[in-house]
C-alpha cells in the first residue's frame, strides 16, 4: 500500500487525518511501521502480558489487514 508512496496520511476513526512517515517495512508480511506527529496524545492499548497465557485461553486481534476496516479475529491458545 505504501511501496513508492510520496507522501501518507493516516485517517483516524473521528475524521481527523495526519501525515506519517515509514519507520520500517516488511515485504513478507506487507506491513509497514509509521510514525505520525500530532500535537495531542493518541489513545493507546495497553497490552496483555503474553507470560500468563495458558492453554485454552481465549486470544483477539483487532485490526486494519489491507484496508478492509476494522476488523477483528478470535482464537484459543492450543499450544505453549
Amino acid at each position: 500500500m505504501i511501496e513508492d508512496a510520496d507522501e501518507i496520511t493516516v485517517n483516524f476513526t473521528d475524521g481527523s487525518m495526519a501525515k506519517a512517515t515509514i519507520i520500517g517495512i516488511d515485504d513478507k508480511t506487507d506491513l509497514a511501521v509509521l510514525k505520525v506527529d500530532v500535537s495531542h496524545p493518541l489513545p493507546a492499548v495497553q497490552f496483555g502480558d503474553s507470560r500468563a497465557l495458558r492453554i485454552g485461553d481465549w486470544v483477539m486481534a483487532v485490526g486494519n489487514p489491507f484496508g478492509f476496516g476494522g476488523t477483528v479475529t478470535l482464537g484459543i491458545v492450543s499450544a505453549p
